[in-house]
């Protein structure tokens, strides 16, 4: 499932352009699960999306992995997530880098804190103290309104079409941003 929020070359674009044209006209022949190994990019870096044919690249399942690299899998799978991770899969070596890096950081800091297996520091023992009631004030109506009666009215009267349609243009402006910053890097990389 491709998002507005999803960057995608052109190449991948025509063809999922392609497919939902087949299937609005019913036509199967380019269905998903008829031209899968058309489809998609199979040697392409999950995280940032760069080729994997000339680079170096690392498995991302490994056997009997250590704890650091069982915490670089779970940074890559939050990182690509809804994508599931095969154990086929593959990351360039400098996201792998990365994660190693993230990965050791997180490892230091947990050490430091004392959240290595022990959840509470040595010596400290949680004691349950008593909650006081906590007066909440009255929310006060943002201060851009006009008069006082405006402030009176609720925020749901005041409502701003003018921001949505903004929000919307805002949004169409970048989707077209985005496009065309694919359009670049493809030329670039291509020279077409």
């Amino acid at each position: 499932m491709i998002t507005e929020e999803d960057y995608i070359c052109e190449a991948c674009f025509d063809v999922s352009m392609q497919s939902i044209n087949a299937q609005i006209h019913g036509n199967n022949e380019c269905h998903p699960s008829a031209c899968s190994s058309r489809l998609g990019h199979t040697q392409v870096c999950p995280v940032c999306g760069r080729s994997l044919l000339n680079r170096q690249s690392d498995h991302i399942h490994k056997e009997n992995p250590s704890s650091l690299t069982l915490r670089m899998i779970n940074l890559i799978r939050a990182t690509v997530a809804p994508r599931q991770i095969s154990q086929y899969d593959r990351v360039c070596h400098a996201c792998w880098l990365r994660f190693k890096r993230q990965a050791l950081l997180t490892q230091q800091q947990d050490e430091r804190r004392g959240l290595e297996g022990d959840e509470t520091p040595h010596g400290q023992e949680e004691v349950e103290q008593p909650v006081d009631a906590v007066h909440v004030p009255e929310l006060q109506p943002p201060p851009f309104l006009a008069s006082t009666d405006e402030r009176d009215s609720s925020v749901e009267s005041v409502a701003a079409p003018e921001m949505l349609v903004a929000t919307t243009q805002l949004q169409a402006g970048a989707t077209k941003m985005q496009m065309e910053a694919a359009k670049v890097q493809i030329t670039l990389l291509f020279g077409k």
